[in-house]
């Protein structure tokens, strides 16, 4: 009798592993990604209103600029988003 995790069964690849490639999100308006993010970058601060791997929908989250962040993203809402520019994902 196992428990299912769901994030991990969704979860595109593990983290310690390279990057395959990159891509550069315009969010002028929603945006499905087609598949959740490993990694994300923002080249200047924002606000981003996502939905996450793991089902949580329309969570806001403040990020900086210039770090890559461990998240995985499926949907960036243009809604609620602001100041963030240069998002890119791996």
């Amino acid at each position: 009798m196992g428990t299912t995790n769901k994030v991990c069964e969704q979860s595109p690849q593990r983290s310690d592993q390279p990057a395959r490639g990159a891509v550069a999100i315009n969010y002028s308006s929603d945006q499905v990604l087609d598949e959740a993010s490993r990694f994300v970058l923002l080249s200047t601060a924002g606000t981003l209103k996502v939905d996450m791997v793991d089902g949580t929908l329309g969570v806001s989250l403040i990020l900086p600029a210039n770090v890559w962040l461990p998240l995985q993203i499926t949907k960036i809402y243009n809604s609620g988003s602001s100041n963030a520019v240069g998002f890119i994902y791996v």
